[in-house]
């Protein structure tokens, strides 16, 4: 089973974020996205985690993507490694 997983801050998500999600879709059996609370290299995000999510809702509304909350219900600075 190909799993792929997607992290970032997504501030705000775009179709950039769509675009490589589409592309990978197609070689996964599964896909993921962690947004994360706060990113280490970027600081603080301009939107609040809850708006980023539901814009992460609204943008993957006809993609079969899985959209984790894991990272960003630390509501700190969060590293790929501890996922």
């Amino acid at each position: 089973m190909n799993i792929y997983f997607y992290g970032g801050i997504f501030d705000p998500p775009h179709n950039g974020h769509y675009e490589i999600v589409s592309k990978c879709l197609k070689l996964s059996d599964k896909f993921i996205l962690f947004p994360t609370f706060k990113s280490p290299k970027k600081g603080t995000a301009h939107a609040d985690i809850k708006h980023r999510l539901n814009m992460l809702e609204i943008l993957f509304n006809n993609l079969d993507v899985f959209i984790d909350d894991y990272e960003s219900n630390a509501y700190k600075t969060h590293y790929s490694i501890n996922t």
